[in-house]
């Protein structure tokens, strides 16, 4: 790690503490850091979405298709899954420490 990436780790992290201190900030930063993270998972999950739609157009035989459908399927809901609890949780988070 060079010397400027660590300056700005420490920088966003003495922000972050700086805000905790407020229950406004608390939720800033819980929503903030949750929206980067669904961010994150969404650019991921439609990079693997992409790619087995790719290999769903690319399948030659049935069960070739039947493969890619099925990965398919399991990136779909397994990232709408995800995404939705990571939500929930932050949800039940940002109302713990709003309160």
């Amino acid at each position: 790690m060079s010397v400027g990436r660590l300056i700005c780790v420490v920088f966003l992290f003495a922000i972050a503490f700086a805000l905790w201190r407020e229950p406004v900030g608390r939720v800033f930063v819980i929503v903030f850091g949750v929206g980067l993270v669904e961010a994150w998972l969404g650019v991921f999950a439609l990079m693997a979405l992409f790619e087995s739609l790719l290999a769903l157009i690319e399948a030659g035989d049935p069960p070739e298709r039947l493969t890619a459908l099925a990965e398919s399927t399991v990136i779909l809901i397994g990232s709408a899954t995800i995404m939705a609890l990571l939500a929930v949780i932050a949800g039940a988070l940002a109302w713990r420490f709003a309160i």
